[in-house]
């Protein structure tokens, strides 16, 4: 019988779908470095419209990270631009923004 806890699905992710990538940097006083980095998250049968889709092997992870760092300041732009007039609205709740949005911007 399986746990209601999901720690049968967790303790298979952690046996055989991780990895972590690690940079290395030194700065000088007063200098900064924005670092990006991503999260690839594989469903093999999850498909959103027709959006990108990443194969069915459930091994694309790697792609799936790889093609974030690549967009993301793309996709970043296009998020701000759908969530603006809404977090532009002074109508509407502080509490509702952060909740649509995982956010504390308002």
């Amino acid at each position: 019988m399986s746990n209601a806890d999901g720690a049968e699905l967790w303790q298979d992710f952690v046996d055989d779908a991780n990895a972590a990538l690690s940079v290395k940097f030194t700065l000088k006083p007063g200098e900064t470095m924005a670092v990006p980095s991503t999260l690839g998250w594989d469903l093999p049968t999850m498909q959103f419209g027709a959006g990108l889709f990443c194969g069915t092997s459930g091994g694309s992870a790697w792609s799936i990270a790889r093609c974030a760092l690549a967009h993301y300041p793309e996709w970043k732009s296009s998020i701000d631009t759908w969530q603006a007039p809404i977090l532009a609205d002074t109508r509407t709740p502080t509490w509702y923004k952060t909740a649509l949005f995982m956010s504390c911007t308002a």
